[in-house]
């Protein structure tokens, strides 16, 4: 994979808060905006065994915001439609079909790291069945 060089000002605030979830994870500021952007965009074709095998090295609080990521409100509403459309008329026209797998592969993506995350929480002691509602 290669790399593009960027020159980013951020906030002193943000900044320290960046600077400290790199110093609790033992990275990079580099790994932890790298790792930020690749689940901000999850459409990216990042490898997705590299991302679920850097997870290892995220703070719980980064887990909990794996756990807690959602769509946008605006792509929620497109997917919805578009699986509505679906149903209602048999079927979509090519770039609509193509446009709901890519949601699709997303929302598999999602699915895959939020496990992730989950699993790590759990060997990290936290409380899964319960914070699940699970019956075991």
């Amino acid at each position: 994979m290669t790399a593009q060089a960027v020159l980013v000002n951020l906030p002193e605030n943000v900044y320290a808060r960046v600077r400290e979830e790199a110093r609790q994870g033992n990275t990079s500021v580099e790994d932890v905006l790298t790792s930020m952007a690749a689940l901000y965009f999850p459409w990216l074709p990042e490898d997705l065994n590299t991302l679920l095998d850097a997870m290892q090295a995220y703070t719980d609080e980064q887990l909990w915001r794996v756990v807690f990521m959602r769509f946008s409100l605006a792509d929620e509403k497109r997917m919805r439609d578009l699986t509505d459309q679906e149903e209602e008329q048999g079927s979509l026209s090519p770039e609509q079909a193509a446009e709901l797998e890519e949601f699709l592969k997303q929302v598999q993506r999602q699915t895959l790291l939020r496990a992730k995350a989950l699993l790590l929480l759990k060997q990290r002691g936290y409380d899964m069945e319960n914070f699940l509602n699970l019956d075991v």
